[in-house]
C-alpha cells in the first residue's frame, strides 16, 4: 500500500503448524502465535503490518482474527489447511478493505465468521463481498466468487441490526444469526 510499486507481503508459507494472527482493535499490537510461541510486535511494527498488502499463512489450519486494517487494502491467504477468517465490525475506521483469497487445497474447509458489534449494525452480504455500515462510512470484505471459502457465518450480536443477504456464492454455505437485538 505504499507508493513503491512493490507488493508488500508478510509470508509464513514455510510454517507447518497452525498460526493465530490477531490484529488488535486498539491498533497497538499484532500477535502471531505458533506452536513455538507468540510474537507480539510493537506499535511501529503494527504500522508496518497495516501497510502490508498481503498476509500469507502457513501450511496448518490458521486463524486470522481481524479488528482493524487502517486505511490500507489487505489480502489474506491462509493457503494450506482449513483456515478461519474472523472479521470484526467495523474492521476499519479509515476506508481500508480486506480481500480473502484462500488458495489452499480443495479438500480444506475454510470458514469466514463475520461479527457485528453490540450496537445496531448494517451488514450487507452479496455473492462477492460483505459491507459493514452504510455510506459514507463502510468497511468492505471482498471474496470474489468464493475466495476459496466454503462456509460463512454472519453474527449480528446486540442492537437492532439490519442484515441484508442480497446473494450468496454457489460454492459457500451461509448462516445468519441476528443476535439479541
Amino acid at each position: 500500500n505504499d507508493t513503491g510499486g512493490v507488493l508488500d507481503t508478510w509470508d509464513f508459507t514455510k510454517v507447518t503448524t497452525d498460526i493465530n494472527f490477531t490484529l488488535d482493535p486498539s491498533g497497538t499490537k499484532a500477535d502471531v502465535v505458533t506452536s513455538v510461541g507468540t510474537v507480539t510486535d510493537s506499535v511501529s511494527e503494527v504500522t508496518k503490518l497495516l501497510a502490508v498488502d498481503q498476509l500469507l499463512g502457513g501450511r496448518g489450519s490458521d486463524t486470522f482474527d481481524v479488528f482493524n486494517v487502517g486505511s490500507n487494502n489487505l489480502t489474506l491467504n491462509g493457503q494450506g489447511g482449513s483456515d478461519t477468517y474472523i472479521l470484526n465490525a467495523p474492521l476499519t475506521s479509515a476506508g481500508g478493505m480486506v480481500t480473502l483469497n484462500d488458495t489452499g487445497n480443495l479438500w480444506d474447509r475454510d470458514a469466514m465468521i463475520v461479527k457485528g458489534t453490540a450496537s445496531s449494525d448494517t451488514i450487507t452480504v452479496t455473492d462477492q463481498s460483505i459491507v459493514f455500515g452504510t455510506l459514507p462510512s463502510t468497511s468492505t470484505v471482498n471474496f470474489g466468487t468464493g475466495g476459496g471459502i466454503e462456509t460463512m457465518e454472519v453474527l449480528g450480536f446486540g442492537g437492532n441490526d439490519i442484515i441484508n443477504v442480497e446473494a450468496t456464492p454457489k460454492t459457500m454455505s451461509v448462516s445468519v444469526d441476528g443476535g439479541s437485538g
